[in-house]
């Protein structure tokens, strides 16, 4: 458990402060994919507007165009472990709602530098990089870029559109997220232009996993979303940022919101996971409405024999690969699994004066 005393004490950092002389560069010689670039421009107006500038509600994106398309495709040439379309899915009765998935195919595993130097290329689909021109384009067939970030499809597939967002080139990022690689994140979610589609980060604090997020199609609402939440931190009634404690939830959680893309909630979000990785939180982020809102899950270490919570389990979507626990899981059994993880109240507090003081910092 963390030390209140030196979270309150602690000065806060202004970078990311875990670095490595090396981080994983995976090997481009003679390998083109197709290359996102993202426009300058964000698509969503710093206004106060959520509307998007140039893509309309009922049309497909041309980055999720692109990615259901790779996707697809190996769906069709039959490359994943097993058919996501066949996954049994409920509601555990309760007020809270949870979702329970039997997927008997599913394999839950971290990625480390190792995996993915021997082996990105087999499932890449492609690269998301910074664009120079206003606006979003694909490069069909393109080199592998010096900074960008590789979009490779999970073989077990939690599900629809499962893929990995794992960035390359990122010189200060070996164990530990940083603020230009979060906006690239926020970035991809606004392009994708659909609430439907959610991000995930993990940070277990284990230096042989590599900061990576993951992301897939969840058709409703995940359960933490519907939870209330009470307002802590807003910089007037037009502040670019608020921020929340979820209430009545198992699991402490502070959710990060702004009504459009904010430079700003990138950085307090970037600032504190640094801070947390530094004095050893475990956390867990989840991005969801299309990059305004960010869930910080925030997890006490694990049990003897025992692993953390993912981001999703956090949020409330829980996976069975047997058939008895997938039938007798309870309500009551999922609470307390939630609330075993979650960090202790004095704990909580502290953060949560961390994240109030970091938003009044950077405003």
């Amino acid at each position: 458990m963390v030390n209140i005393k030196q979270l309150e004490g602690s000065d806060l950092p202004s970078k990311c402060t875990t670095k490595q002389s090396v981080c994983p560069q995976f090997g481009s010689q003679g390998i083109e994919t197709p290359v996102y670039n993202i426009g300058v421009e964000p698509l969503v107006q710093n206004t106060g507007s959520d509307e998007p500038l140039h893509i309309c509600k009922e049309e497909q994106s041309p980055l999720e165009y692109l990615l259901l398309a790779k996707w697809e495709e190996k769906l069709i040439k039959g490359q994943f472990m097993h058919d996501i379309t066949l996954t049994e899915i409920k509601i555990i009765t309760g007020r809270s709602r949870f979702l329970a998935q039997l997927n008997c195919g599913w394999r839950k595993k971290n990625i480390s530098e190792s995996a993915w130097l021997n082996h990105q290329q087999d499932n890449l689909l492609f690269w998301i990089k910074r664009g120079d021109k206003l606006h979003s384009d694909i490069i069909p067939s393109a080199a592998v870029p010096d900074e960008a970030v590789m979009i490779a499809f999970n073989v077990n597939p939690v599900e629809y559109g499962h893929v990995y967002l794992i960035p390359r080139g990122y010189r200060d990022l070996c164990h530990a997220l940083d603020a230009r690689f979060l906006d690239m994140i926020a970035r991809i979610a606004i392009d994708m232009n659909n609430c439907s589609f959610r991000l995930f980060h993990d940070c277990s604090g284990s230096r042989a996993s590599y900061p990576h997020f993951q992301a897939c199609y969840f058709p409703d609402l995940l359960p933490v979303e519907f939870a209330p939440v009470e307002l802590l931190y807003r910089d007037g009634d037009t502040g670019p940022i608020s921020i929340s404690t979820v209430i009545d939830y198992p699991i402490k959680t502070l959710l990060l919101e702004a009504c459009c893309y904010s430079r700003i909630l990138v950085e307090v979000v970037a600032e504190i996971c640094s801070f947390l990785q530094v004095n050893n939180v475990t956390y867990n982020l989840l991005i969801a409405d299309c990059g305004r809102k960010v869930f910080l899950f925030l997890q006490r270490k694990p049990f003897q024999n025992s692993t953390n919570l993912s981001a999703w389990e956090c949020g409330g979507y829980f996976l069975f690969r047997s058939r008895q626990e997938f039938d007798q899981i309870t309500e009551t059994a999922l609470l307390l699994r939630l609330s075993s993880f979650s960090v202790d109240d004095e704990c909580f507090e502290a953060v949560r004066k961390l994240v109030c003081s970091l938003a009044c910092k950077l405003h």
